[in-house]
């Protein structure tokens, strides 16, 4: 999920990123949504996520959360 937030929703540049095949990028996709029960296409749900990963990200890099 990161990697698809972080390059603005591009499965395939997610893909590259990952090292992965666009179709496993897609079905991990998939199966996210499931899960999650999370909408990809509704913008407010993105930035929650991308909120989320950013306020993990710091909480990591001060050593809070190891």
């Amino acid at each position: 999920m990161k990697a698809y937030i972080e390059e603005g929703g591009n499965v395939v540049q997610s893909a590259n990123k990952l090292f992965i095949h666009r179709n496993t990028m897609n079905y991990r996709l998939n199966k996210i949504k499931e899960i999650g029960n999370i909408d990809l296409d509704n913008g407010d749900e993105i930035f929650g996520l991308s909120m989320s990963i950013k306020i993990l990200d710091y909480l990591e890099s001060v050593n809070l959360l190891k």
